[in-house]
């Protein structure tokens, strides 16, 4: 796992040397303190609805080259590259621990969700960063995914 994130890391330094990359139970980041936490399993469907989104901004077949959890992990960057913009989020956070739990809702909550500002600007950043670093990104997605593979292995789950 310490691999798993220190890949992880050494992706975000090419953008913020102070990055700091922990363990999480979903992606997410603490822009303040310059942090993302990653998954080891993640929501594929929630996923799934972010990576459609982004394919609704931008070309389906280029986003589907860059794996999924790339995108979030980027998604989340852009958070952190994109905070110094932003007032206090503290009047978005009750709007966002609502969607958060509307489980039952979760396409329409996540369109919703997907449409916020902060949200749209992070995509966008990781958007941006993918077209300006996409070759490198494919030579990091292949170590990166040996890592897991690796790491899979090791904890005795099958990897197809």
């Amino acid at each position: 796992m310490k691999k798993i994130l220190s890949k992880y890391a050494e992706l975000g330094r090419t953008v913020s040397k102070r990055l700091k990359v922990k363990k999480g139970d979903s992606f997410y980041c603490y822009p303040q303190h310059n942090e993302i936490h990653i998954p080891m399993v993640w929501n594929e469907e929630q996923t799934k609805h972010f990576i459609d989104n982004i394919k609704t901004k931008y070309n389906p077949e280029w986003v589907d080259q860059i794996d999924d959890y790339i995108w979030c992990f980027l998604h989340e960057l852009g958070h952190i590259e994109m905070d110094r913009f932003y007032i206090s989020d503290m009047l978005f956070r009750p709007i966002l621990v609502f969607f958060a739990n509307l489980s039952f809702m979760t396409k329409l909550v996540d369109t919703l969700y997907y449409k916020l500002p902060k949200e749209t600007d992070a995509t966008d950043w990781a958007i941006h960063y993918v077209d300006k670093n996409f070759k490198q990104l494919l030579k990091f997605q292949k170590q990166l995914r040996r890592v897991y593979i690796r790491y899979y292995k090791s904890t005795g789950v099958k990897v197809a």
